[in-house]
């Protein structure tokens, strides 16, 4: 799920930020029959470390100088060092 769509679900829908962050990620695996969710061996599990707290504000996932990282199946696709460059 876009991080835009974690918006709607929170404006439009009426869930607070971490029901909204649950529905896209433990909920939506579980409907698809997916290891996902959680973080665990044997899961799937994607990290996004980010400057802030996105269970207060959803909308900090939509600007990406204060996402540190993005690992996607255990690969960085933005490396640490990486975000730290970008955000100075």
């Amino acid at each position: 799920m876009r991080a835009g769509a974690l918006g709607h679900f929170v404006e439009l829908f009426g869930f607070s930020a971490r029901e909204a962050l649950t529905a896209a990620t433990k909920t939506g695996g579980e409907l698809m029959d997916m290891k996902v969710g959680w973080i665990r061996e044997g899961y799937l599990a994607d990290r996004l470390p980010v400057d802030g707290d996105p269970t207060d504000d959803v909308r900090i996932l939509q600007d990406k100088p204060r996402l540190r990282a993005i690992m996607k199946d255990g690969v960085f696709d933005k490396a640490p060092a990486d975000a730290w460059r970008a955000a100075a």
